[in-house]
C-alpha cells in the first residue's frame, strides 16, 4: 500500500508539473559536445552542462570542458539516469537547474561544493535512494519541491546563510525524522522537530518520518504552512494551539490516518484543500471565527459529514 501510495503521490506532483508554467523549458540555445558531455555557453565564457551520455555510476562532473570552467548544471542534465549511484559535483558550480537530478532513482551520494548559490526547483525529486544531504553554507535558495519524494531521505543538515525554502521542498519524505538548521541562521528555526521560518512564524514543514500518532504544534507559531504535513498518512491526532491564525492550501491533505480535528477560535481562515483526501476523518470542530475556508477543504473526504451553516463558508 505503501508503495502504491507513492506512485499516486508521484503522479500527483507530475501532473501539477506538467500544468506548471515553471516545468516548460525555456527556448533552446545553441548546444556544444564535447566527449560524452553536452553543454552551453554563458555570457561570462563559462559553461552550463545540460546533457551527459556516459554509463559511470560513480560520477566526478569535470570542472572544465573544452579549457572553459563549468559553472552550472542545467536543466534537466542529468534527468532520470537511473543507474548513477554517486555525484561529485565541481568547485565552481553555482547553479544546480531545475528537474537537474530529477528521477535519479539509484542516486544515493550527492557532494555539494561551497560554491553552489542555488539548488533550483525539483532538482533532487525523485531520488529515492538519497539518504543524507548537507547544503552547504553558500546556498541561499532551495527550490520547490527541490527533494519532494526522496524517500530514503532521513536528515537534511540547513546552513546560516539560507534565506528561502521552496514550497514543499521535502515533501513526501516517508523517512525524514531529523531536520538540522546552523543556529546562525536567521530565517529559519526548528522548534519541537518542525521547520519554522522566523519573521512569519510559519510552519513551513514538519518531517513525515517524526510526523506519526499524535503530534502538538508548537505554541507560537501563527500559520500552518502550504504542505505542510500533506501525505503524511501516519498521522493520527494533530493538536493545533491558539496562537494559529491560518491553516495553508493542502496543509493536511492525503493525511489518512486523521480521524478527529479541533480547530481553535483563533483561526480565521483555512486554505484550499487544506484536508482533502483525508479518508477516515469523520468530525472536524470549526470556529465561527473561520470566515474564509478555502476551495475543496474537504474535498474527498467521504466520512466526512458538513452542517449547512459550515457548507455555506466553503468557497
Amino acid at each position: 500500500m505503501k508503495r502504491r501510495r507513492r506512485l499516486i503521490a508521484g503522479i500527483a506532483v507530475s501532473l501539477i508539473c506538467m500544468l506548471s508554467n515553471s516545468c516548460f523549458a525555456e527556448e533552446s540555445e545553441e548546444t556544444f559536445h564535447s566527449g560524452e558531455w553536452e553543454y552551453v555557453r554563458n555570457e561570462d565564457e563559462t559553461v552550463t552542462i545540460t546533457g551527459w551520455s556516459g554509463e559511470e555510476k560513480n560520477l566526478s562532473i569535470p570542472a572544465e570542458l573544452d579549457a572553459q570552467q563549468v559553472t552550472g548544471i542545467g536543466e534537466d542534465a542529468f534527468y532520470a539516469c537511473t543507474d548513477l549511484t554517486e555525484i561529485t559535483i565541481p568547485d565552481g558550480v553555482t547553479e544546480i537547474g531545475k528537474h537537474a537530478f530529477e528521477y535519479c532513482v539509484g542516486l544515493k551520494s550527492i557532494t555539494i561544493p561551497d560554491s553552489v548559490v542555488e539548488i533550483d526547483d525539483y532538482a533532487f525529486q525523485f531520488c529515492d535512494c538519497l539518504s543524507d544531504v548537507t547544503i552547504p553554507a553558500s546556498v541561499t535558495r532551495i527550490g520547490d519541491k527541490s527533494f519532494c519524494a526522496c524517500n530514503a531521505l532521513e536528515r537534511i543538515t540547513i546552513s546560516d546563510s539560507l534565506t528561502e525554502i521552496g514550497d514543499w521542498a521535502f515533501g513526501t519524505c516517508d523517512s525524514l525524522t531529523r531536520i538540522e538548521v546552523s543556529p546562525g541562521n536567521a530565517s529559519y528555526v526548528v522548534m519541537d522537530n518542525a521547520l519554522v521560518e522566523k519573521k512569519t512564524m510559519t510552519l513551513v514543514y514538519y518531517p513525515c518520518g517524526l510526523a506519526k500518532g499524535a503530534c502538538v504544534i508548537p505554541d507560537g507559531i501563527v500559520k500552518i504552512g502550504d504542505h505542510a504535513f500533506m501525505d503524511c498518512a501516519g498521522l493520527t491526532d494533530i493538536t493545533i494551539p491558539a496562537s494559529v491564525t491560518e491553516i495553508g492550501n493542502y496543509a493536511f491533505s492525503f493525511c489518512h490516518g486523521l480521524t478527529d480535528v479541533e480547530i481553535p477560535a483563533s483561526v480565521t481562515k483555512i486554505g484550499k484543500f487544506a484536508f482533502s483526501d483525508c479518508s477516515n476523518l469523520t468530525s472536524v470542530r470549526i470556529p465561527d471565527s473561520a470566515t474564509e475556508i478555502g476551495k475543496d477543504a474537504f474535498y474527498g473526504d467521504k466520512k466526512l459529514t458538513l452542517d449547512d451553516q459550515l457548507l455555506e463558508k466553503v468557497e
